[in-house]
């Protein structure tokens, strides 16, 4: 469950104006939060 709302944040980051320009950049966010979550 808590993928899918990672999944979501992602697609929401995507949308954004930044998200469109920088995809990347909500790799980062996304793969960051995965790592808080884990520790």
């Amino acid at each position: 469950m808590e993928e899918l709302r990672n999944q979501l944040k992602y697609w929401q980051c995507l949308s954004t104006r930044l998200g469109k320009e920088h995809a990347f950049y909500c790799e980062l966010v996304r793969k960051r939060e995965n790592l808080n979550e884990s520790l």
